[in-house]
């Protein structure tokens, strides 16, 4: 539990992204899973694929802020437009889930406000960024379930 209010809001704001991004991607129909929708489109899983593998470099982006020592940055990997198996990918956001939260709850106000890119503090990044990153997907996926 984060001894920080801000951080146990942001955990709390991250729970609540995470657990409801989670859950959409959990119950998609295996049809829809790996559908691609045209050219250069991603399909849900690549999305879902995506924000794992986004939550580990936005990790890394934070702890090099905190002066950590974060190991070799993550790769995204942007070309394949499907992923691995559906309940693979969701233990991989669980747990990516589980290591920003780790993360998060251990922040103090000093280290919220510490720089984390232009024009971003560390606080900001969090939210923005890392967090925010599962609501933009959770939208994209929905529109992509509307199209089918």
């Amino acid at each position: 539990m984060a001894s920080n209010t801000r951080a146990a809001a942001m955990v709390e704001q991250l729970r609540t992204a995470a657990d409801a991004f989670i859950a959409l991607i959990d119950h998609l129909p295996a049809d829809r899973w790996s559908r691609v929708d045209g050219p250069g489109l991603w399909s849900p899983s690549k999305d879902a694929e995506h924000v794992a593998e986004g939550n580990a470099l936005h990790q890394w982006v934070a702890r090099s802020a905190l002066g950590q020592t974060p190991g070799q940055r993550p790769v995204v990997e942007r070309a394949r437009m499907t992923a691995q198996a559906q309940r693979e990918v969701v233990a991989l956001l669980r747990e990516r889930t589980r290591e920003s939260i780790s993360l998060i709850e251990a922040l103090t106000d000093e280290q919220l406000g510490l720089p984390c890119g232009p024009p971003r503090t560390v606080d900001e990044f969090v939210k923005r960024v890392l967090i925010g990153h599962y609501g933009t997907h959770h939208a994209e996926i929905e529109r992509k379930l509307r199209r089918s």
